[in-house]
């Protein structure tokens, strides 16, 4: 079973983004799962904002769901769709595969 965490961010919020990608990859390197992060960055979740305290709350629910997830195979692509962006990304690698063709 595969646990992907979904954070929501406004284009503006990079930063933000920036910050959880390295809250994660910590959490990553102290449970040792290989899980996949998906980041979606759309105009869309504008209206959400990504505060400290939801960032904490997924970096514990994302620690709590971890300790009964298996390893999976480390794979990930990046989909454009409309103006919305989907990233998944591979923390250990830190780099992003080549784009699928739809």
């Amino acid at each position: 079973m595969a646990i992907n965490l979904f954070i929501n961010c406004h284009l503006e919020e990079l930063f933000t983004v920036l910050v959880m990608k390295t809250l994660i990859l910590l959490l990553n390197f102290e449970t040792g799962f290989n899980n996949l992060i998906l980041i979606k960055i759309g105009a869309c979740s504008a209206k959400r904002r990504l505060e400290k305290r939801q960032a904490f709350m997924l970096i514990m629910q994302y620690k709590m769901c971890n300790r009964e997830v298996e390893k999976q195979k480390k794979r990930f692509a990046v989909l454009e769709k409309q103006q919305n962006i989907y990233a998944i990304f591979d923390f250990k690698k830190q780099k992003k595969l080549p784009r699928k063709k739809q």
